[in-house]
């Protein structure tokens, strides 16, 4: 079976597209341009599971890992225009490592048991995928048991790098 190739044009296109992501100042994004490039790479084990709520979130606990170790908060929050900052520069590298962390949390929770998290915020796991985003397309091959974490990658990115 020829191994299907994973196009970073069409995760960058994706993400233009995402609603959270597209509406980061053009710095942020260009900032992030790279690393998106990279997800290929940093999740090539993972791309042909199933895209399901476990295996979406250890996506992106490995994201998390390597975007925390790599300078990308500060790069994020020094490449947004000073008129557009709600706080100082500390401040803000704090909160967005804060917001990290607290996906790190949830991602820890969900992997460790994910059915007695949903039962607890009584969410289906389909509820819970459209939460974090999960929509159109790739929402459809979900659905259909389709989905793989190579397809959610160009289809719809940002349920992987929104932490909000």
């Amino acid at each position: 079976m020829k191994k299907k190739i994973i196009s970073p044009a069409k995760i960058w296109n994706a993400l233009q597209e995402d609603k959270v992501f597209s509406i980061q100042p053009e710095e942020v994004r260009m900032v992030f341009k790279p690393y998106a490039f990279e997800m290929i790479a940093a999740l090539e084990g993972m791309l042909s599971l199933e895209a399901n709520l476990i295996n979406i979130y250890k996506a992106k606990l490995v994201l998390v890992e390597i975007w925390t170790g790599s300078g990308l908060i500060d790069e994020i929050v020094e490449a947004v225009p000073l008129e557009r900052r709600a706080y100082d520069t500390q401040k803000a590298k704090r909160v967005l490592r804060q917001s990290l962390d607290h996906a790190v949390l949830i991602g820890d929770i969900i992997c460790e048991n994910k059915d007695a998290f949903l039962k607890t915020y009584k969410l289906t796991e389909e509820a819970a995928l459209k939460i974090i985003g999960l929509s159109g397309p790739a929402l459809e091959k979900y659905l259909k048991g389709k989905l793989t974490i190579g397809r959610l990658l160009e289809l719809n990115p940002g349920v992987l790098i929104n932490n909000g």
